[in-house]
């Protein structure tokens, strides 16, 4: 299973669970996260299938944006989908946020989910469009969003299912507690899932 976390990034907190279809090693997911004096760059892969056909669009598409990462994700989508053709293609998520603002600003191709929690407006979930990256005709749909002091975002793939709740209690657990919980629980058995969290620090640092 592979982790990550970045915590205390100028208050913010993000941390994901990258796990492959059971008895499988190799993931057709991937998370990409780097960190830059005023931003945070976040991404989510699902390549098509499982294994390593399905991981040769993750791993050029993580190639491809650490080379050519543009601080527009609709731009960068439309980049990838044009540049991974000669892969098994797949879904993909790529946000920004804005460190001084908190702001985010997200776009997506396929069937990569996001949900935002806040204790006002509860859970929210949206999904992206049909289609695939790597088809060099995918539809993109873009958000752009504002991390509250209570808000928890969370970019998913279509291992993890959606009938998973959060309590107002979840802002004191780390991003990556939080990641690790939902995909042992919600976490579908027969195929690949990733769980990346996005939140404000309020707590105290425990995995």
């Amino acid at each position: 299973m592979s982790v990550g976390e970045l915590t205390a990034i100028d208050g913010l907190d993000c941390g994901w669970v990258c796990r492959p279809f059971l008895g499988n090693i190799i993931s057709g997911d991937a998370v990409y996260v780097h960190e830059t004096q005023q931003h945070l760059r976040l991404a989510v892969f699902d390549g098509m299938g499982h294994g390593a056909n399905a991981a040769t669009f993750p791993d050029a598409a993580v190639k491809f944006l650490t080379e050519h990462w543009k601080n527009n994700p609709e731009s960068s989508l439309l980049d990838l989908d044009q540049n991974t053709k000669s892969t098994a293609g797949g879904a993909a998520a790529v946000a920004i946020l804005d460190k001084s603002d908190f702001s985010l600003r997200y776009a997506v191709g396929g069937n990569i989910g996001l949900f935002y929690f806040d204790i006002e407006d509860g859970l929210i979930h949206t999904i992206g469009p049909e289609g695939y990256i790597g088809s060099g005709k995918a539809r993109i749909s873009s958000r752009i969003f504002q991390l509250a002091g209570d808000g928890i975002l969370g970019i998913y793939s279509d291992g993890l299912g959606d009938k998973f709740e959060l309590k107002p209690s979840s802002k004191f657990h780390s991003a990556l507690a939080l990641a690790r919980k939902l995909v042992e629980e919600d976490g579908k058995d027969y195929d690949d899932v990733t769980c990346l969290i996005l939140k404000r620090c309020h707590y105290e640092h425990k995995s």
